[in-house]
């Protein structure tokens, strides 16, 4: 069923290190909610057609850009580290009547895992996009690479919809003026070199930690986390291997598992419709799960 939509509504959070986040809300606090976090060099606009089909099907749902993201500020000390976007999770949650689904690709989706570890009572249900504890190194290093290369800029945003493209092992978009459109969102315009950049500070990378540990604490949390658990993986992407999904199982025998074929990392997000009706079929089933308990 399909429902009017209410939003999306311009927001802004203040992280309690004094930061500005930046948002759109679709919605409102008091119906069950979706909050979506995206990727590193990502923004909010990732995941604005996920959220608007979470709005049509009668939820309400968040996204917002990071520290360093899109229009939020950017850390003066550098702090992009994990523990701190979980601090920066806070604000955008605190309102809600009742614990969210939190949807995370890649680096968002670390953040909901400590989220759901460390918070439970606030979190409904965790879906993991194109992420899990174990990642393989070989497929972390293209993303890595992709994104110090960008750090040169693009010509336009067409120019970026095809490194995009390239990055998932895809062609060139067809249709150029779509793919300007939908990568203006993502980048600025430099006047003095005119070329374009993506909304992202690079001092992001200082922050990341050795895999090796990463691992070990995403895997205490999803051990912690008893919150319902999905992964969605794109069938295309380096990043996850069988391997990486046996782990998380191996962990949460309960989670549920969505293999997306001809889909790579960076095609992961919110524009995907198959994505789409993953996450939303599994939202529909959580939130019902949560108001039949509530009406107990």
């Amino acid at each position: 069923m399909t429902v009017p939509i209410s939003g999306p509504t311009r927001a802004e959070w203040r992280t309690t290190d004094g930061l500005s986040l930046i948002g759109d809300t679709w919605g409102t606090p008091d119906q069950p909610t979706v909050v979506f976090l995206h990727g590193v060099g990502q923004s909010r606009h990732a995941w604005r057609a996920a959220a608007r089909s979470v709005a049509a099907a009668g939820f309400a749902a968040r996204t917002f850009d990071a520290r360093g993201h899109g229009e939020s500020d950017w850390a003066a000390d550098g702090d992009y580290s994990r523990p701190r976007m979980l601090l920066d999770l806070e604000p955008v949650m605190a309102d809600l009547a009742r614990p969210a689904v939190l949807v995370g690709f890649s680096m968002g989706g670390d953040t909901c895992l400590l989220r759901a570890a460390s918070s439970p009572q606030t979190v409904a249900g965790v879906v993991l996009v194109d992420v899990a504890p174990h990642v393989e190194p070989d497929g972390v290093g293209p993303v890595q690479a992709f994104l110090n290369v960008s750090l040169a800029g693009f010509v336009d945003p067409a120019d970026a919809a095809t490194a995009v493209a390239k990055l998932n092992d895809q062609p060139p978009p067809t249709d150029v003026q779509a793919a300007r459109r939908a990568m203006e969102r993502h980048l600025r315009h430099d006047p003095t070199s005119s070329r374009w950049y993506w909304k992202w500070d690079p001092a992001h990378f200082e922050n990341d930690p050795p895999l090796e540990l990463r691992e070990r604490e995403l895997n205490d949390a999803a051990r912690a986390a008893t919150a319902p658990l999905m992964l969605v993986r794109g069938a295309l992407s380096a990043m996850l291997s069988d391997r990486s999904v046996e782990r998380l199982l191996d962990i949460r025998p309960d989670a549920r598992y969505v293999n997306v074929s001809d889909a790579g990392h960076a095609s992961s997000g919110g524009t995907n419709a198959r994505f789409t009706d993953a996450i939303l079929s599994f939202v529909s089933d959580v939130h019902s799960t949560t108001s039949e308990v509530g009406h107990r």
